[in-house]
């Protein structure tokens, strides 16, 4: 598996594009938001539109085939490059520094946990730290640690 993302220090896409891509998400945020609404619920409902899509995301970066193809027909993206891209750029403002002359302060905890009898990609563990800023860890679930 080839897998190309775009280094912070290329150019940016073109605002265009950005904005399509955005304006897909939000797309996909609404779709999320409706199917998971659609059914009555005798309890509250929380969810984080935004966390689903970069779990998807990530997990696109992995895939290929018609699983790929699937998830970026989900995702209303071209190609992994364009989701990378997208992410990379929310990711670096959203977790910005938070002092003074930085951004918010928000903390978030992705991570990518795979059994151990897997074996990831470097590429891929590239992609999920630079773009996502996630941890990848490969545990033994069969054990039960406390």
């Amino acid at each position: 598996m080839a897998l190309f993302f775009r280094h912070p220090s290329q150019p940016q896409p073109r605002r265009h594009d950005q904005s399509m891509m955005i304006s897909n998400q939000t797309h996909v945020s609404t779709a999320l938001a409706t199917h998971l609404l659609s059914n009555e619920h005798d309890s509250n409902v929380v969810f984080s539109p935004l966390s689903i899509q970069v779990a998807l995301s990530v997990l696109s970066a992995g895939c290929k085939g018609e699983t790929l193809d699937q998830l970026l027909a989900f995702l209303k993206a071209d190609t992994t490059d364009d989701l990378n891209s997208l992410y990379l750029q929310l990711v670096s403002s959203i977790l910005a520094d938070g002092s003074p002359g930085g951004g918010p302060i928000l903390s978030s905890v992705n991570a990518v946990w795979v059994g151990e009898n897997f074996h990831l990609k470097p590429c891929f563990k590239q992609v999920v730290d630079t773009v996502y800023r996630a941890a990848c860890k490969q545990v033994d679930f069969h054990k039960v640690s406390f």
